[in-house]
């Protein structure tokens, strides 16, 4: 209940725990509630169908099912928890007149950082190394020179140039010195640079 004008809060459907922080700022305007933990698959469709009714909004970190919008529901809008909305039939929670957004640039640093711890321990060899030295092949260590690469100078190719693409790129470039090639639909997004080309 609003203290202030006496009106209900709304209530809101999270499928997925988000930071605590973030939950503190959203449980000051709303009532919130959390899908059973631990479902996935069929039980955590049911679970939704089952409660969805009940809620003014939805907070989506899953895959949802696809008939969740063909039933009555109370829903004022529906936000997938990061980039894109794949995870949301868009096309049916609009014909149900349910809107639909997502929470883009949320996570462009944290998944570009990924990108390059994934791309040093492929091009460093970090788990077969890791692996050898472990189990007493010292002698491993002298074939790391040959048998690695260094980053830098290297082409890296980034298909699509949004948020995160950008940010990889913006790394690629700065902090390892390599030639980036984007591959977008919107040339717009490319910065200009040297050392940047696009490749429509």
């Amino acid at each position: 209940m609003n203290a202030t004008s006496g009106t209900p809060r709304p209530r809101v459907l999270l499928t997925d725990p988000i930071l605590p922080e973030a939950l503190r700022i959203l449980e000051e305007f709303v009532d919130t509630e959390f899908l059973p933990t631990g479902l996935t698959g069929t039980a955590s469709d049911n679970a939704l169908r089952e409660r969805i009714a009940q809620y003014d909004g939805l907070i989506v970190r899953r895959q949802l099912p696809e008939d969740i919008f063909e039933r009555e529901t109370k829903l004022r809008a529906v936000v997938r928890h990061g980039v894109g909305v794949d995870f949301i039939p868009v096309e049916r929670a609009t014909a149900q007149g349910i809107p639909v957004a997502n929470t883009p640039d949320t996570n462009s640093n944290a998944v570009a950082e990924y990108v390059f711890s994934a791309m040093l321990a492929m091009t460093r060899r970090l788990s077969e190394f890791d692996t050898a030295v472990r189990s007493g092949k010292w002698d491993h260590r002298t074939t790391a020179s040959r048998n690695s690469r260094e980053l830098f100078g290297a082409t890296l190719g980034v298909i699509g140039y949004g948020a995160i693409g950008r940010r990889t790129g913006q790394i690629a470039r700065e902090g390892f010195g390599m030639k980036v090639l984007a591959n977008t639909l919107t040339p717009s997004s490319l910065e200009i640079k040297s050392n940047l080309v696009y490749e429509g």
